[in-house]
């Protein structure tokens, strides 16, 4: 689901349920879902390294590479 589909989806959420509904508000409910899904993706993340930390050493490489996957690289 990209931006103009959370967009679009709140929109109708919003009409649904009688509110008022213009840009600013669907671009926030928009604003909202993607910071949502990226904890919601880093919590996912840290608890795919601890499991990989709770096996041992063998696997400290994995757990490096799971939890750099949520580091912003510039």
């Amino acid at each position: 689901m990209n931006r103009e589909d959370i967009i679009r989806e709140a929109d109708a959420w919003l009409k649904m349920n009688g509110l008022a509904s213009d840009g600013q508000t669907c671009f926030l409910m928009a604003l909202f879902a993607q910071h949502i899904s990226a904890l919601a993706a880093a919590q996912e993340r840290e608890a795919c390294a601890k499991v990989c930390e709770d096996m041992g050493e063998f696997y400290y490489a994995a757990t490096s590479a799971i939890r750099s996957r949520g580091e912003v690289k510039p």
